[in-house]
C-alpha cells in the first residue's frame, strides 16, 4: 500500500515536470482574451480650452486579445490593464472616431504583450459646444413638522444661494434650478444640515441626463427654523385718570387673541402682548383706535393680523371747567431759582355731578416739578403741571397735562440772584 502511494507522488511529480517543460521550453508563448476593461479618457481638459465636452457615454469598455509568454498572461486581468483614448486631438462638436492605447502594469515589459483584436476597434465619442450659466437652490419640503410647531421656511438659509452649471447648450437649456429635498418629519428644532444638490427642470423635476453637466458644488448647507406655534391674549392697557378707572371703561377689541411662532425660550413667558397703553385722562370721549400689533424679538405672527381695532366707550360723566390759581414749584435745584410766571390754568375736569359739585377752586393745587431745570440759565422755560385734588375725590382732570411758563435763574455761590 505504501509503495503504491509513492508511485502515485512520483507519477504526480513527472507529469507536473513535463507539463512545465511544455510550457516554458517547447510552447511557453500563447494567447488570451480579456473582456470588460474600461476605458479612460484624456485630453478633457484641452476640449474645456476649446469650450467643447464629450456628451456620450464616457462609462465604456473593451475587450482584448493578447499574444505573449503565458508567464506574463497570467499577471493581467481587466483591473490592471489600461486602456486610454485621448480626446486632445478632437477640434469640433459632432462623433469622433478615437484610437485608444493599451499598457500593462510594471511587473510586464510592454514589448513583451501583443495585441492581436480590439473588440471595438475605436472608441466612439460625441462632442458638443460647451455652455454655462448661473441657476437657483431651491429648498423642496417632503413630510411635516409635528402638530403645534410651524417651519419657518420664508427665513431659510443656504450658504449658496444659487451655482453655476456647466454642460452642452441643449441640456442646460432644460435645467432650471438646483434643488435639495428637506424630510420634516418629527422635526421639532432648527435644521442644520448638509445636502446634494439635484438638477431640476421648471417643474421641478429631476433632469434625466444632468450627468453630462458638472456644477460648481455638489451640496449646501442649509439652516431651516422650526418654530413652536402659541396662542396669546392680545391687550390694550388703560391708564386710570380724568376720573376714570380701567374698570369704568367697556373695551370691544377687533381681536382677543393671535397665533403666534417662536423658539420654546422665546414662547415660554409670553401670554399675552400688550398692544397700546391708553391713558384715560386724555380722552375725552368714547372714540374707535387703530393700533400695529408689534411683534416682541424673535416672534414672527402666524395668524397675519397686523391691525388691532379698539372700541372704548366712556361713561356718562358731566366736564366742568375749573380756574386754578395755586401753582407751586417743587424739587427745584439747589443752585437754580425758579418762579412761576403763569398766573393762573384753565383746567378741564370730569366726574359724576355730586363730585364736580363737591369741588372747590381753593381746594385745587397745580405741582410743577422743576428737577429738569439744572441745565438752564436765566431763561423762560414751559413746564408741565400735574394738578392735585382732594384725596376723597373721585373726579380727575382730562386732555393733556397743562403747562406753565416759569423763569429759571442761577443763584450765585455768594447767594445772590
Amino acid at each position: 500500500m505504501k509503495s503504491k502511494i509513492v508511485r502515485f507522488l512520483l507519477s504526480l511529480l513527472i507529469a507536473f515536470g513535463i507539463w512545465l517543460y511544455v510550457v516554458t521550453v517547447v510552447s511557453p508563448e500563447s494567447e488570451v482574451v480579456i473582456h470588460n476593461i474600461p476605458v479612460q479618457f484624456d485630453g478633457d481638459i484641452v476640449l474645456a480650452e476649446r469650450d467643447l465636452i464629450v456628451v456620450s457615454d464616457k462609462n465604456c469598455t473593451v475587450n482584448l486579445k493578447l499574444f505573449g509568454n503565458r508567464v506574463d498572461l497570467n499577471k493581467l486581468s481587466a483591473s490592471n490593464v489600461t486602456v486610454v483614448a485621448d480626446l486632445s486631438q478632437i477640434t469640433e462638436p459632432g462623433e469622433h472616431h478615437v484610437r485608444f492605447n493599451v499598457t500593462y502594469p510594471a511587473a510586464v515589459q510592454q514589448g513583451n504583450i501583443d495585441v492581436m483584436e480590439r473588440d471595438p476597434q475605436y472608441i466612439t465619442v460625441t462632442v458638443a459646444e460647451r455652455s454655462w450659466k448661473n441657476i437657483p437652490v431651491e429648498i423642496r419640503y417632503t413630510g411635516s413638522v409635528p402638530e403645534g410647531y410651524v417651519v419657518d421656511g420664508q427665513n431659510a438659509k443656504l450658504d449658496q444661494t444659487s451655482i453655476t452649471v456647466t454642460g452642452p447648450a441643449d441640456v442646460l437649456a432644460r435645467i432650471a434650478k438646483a434643488c435639495i429635498t428637506v424630510d420634516l418629519d418629527g422635526k421639532m428644532s432648527t435644521i442644520v444640515e448638509t445636502y446634494r444638490l439635484s438638477l431640476c427642470g421648471v417643474d421641478g423635476n429631476p433632469v434625466t441626463d444632468a450627468s453630462k453637466v458638472t456644477t460648481s458644488v455638489n451640496e449646501v448647507r442649509a439652516t431651516i427654523k422650526i418654530n413652536k406655534i402659541k396662542q396669546v391674549a392680545l391687550e390694550v392697557e388703560l391708564i386710570d385718570g380724568g376720573g376714570l378707572r380701567a374698570s369704568d371703561v367697556t373695551v370691544n377689541q377687533s381681536l382677543q387673541y393671535i397665533m403666534v411662532s417662536g423658539s420654546n425660550s422665546a414662547l415660554e413667558n409670553l401670554d399675552k402682548i400688550v398692544v397700546a397703553r391708553i391713558s384715560l385722562a386724555e380722552m375725552i370721549k368714547s372714540d374707535t383706535l387703530t393700533f400695529d400689533i408689534q411683534m416682541p424679538a424673535g416672534i414672527s405672527n402666524v395668524t397675519g393680523e397686523t391691525k388691532l381695532t379698539v372700541e372704548i366707550i366712556l361713561p356718562e360723566l358731566e366736564t366742568k371747567t375749573f380756574v386754578i390759581t395755586k401753582i407751586l414749584p417743587v424739587d427745584a435745584p439747589a443752585d437754580r431759582n425758579v418762579t412761576v410766571i403763569t398766573e393762573k390754568l384753565v383746567v378741564q375736569i370730569r366726574g359724576t355731578a355730586e363730585a364736580l359739585d363737591a369741588l372747590d377752586e381753593s381746594q385745587l393745587v397745580a405741582i410743577v416739578d422743576c428737577k429738569d431745570v439744572s441745565g438752564m440759565m436765566n431763561m423762560n422755560a414751559t413746564l408741565n403741571a400735574t394738578v392735585v385734588l382732594p384725596e376723597d375725590s373721585s373726579a380727575g382732570v382730562v386732555g393733556n397735562p397743562p403747562q406753565v411758563v416759569v423763569k429759571v435763574t442761577v443763584i450765585s455761590s455768594g447767594g445772590g440772584k
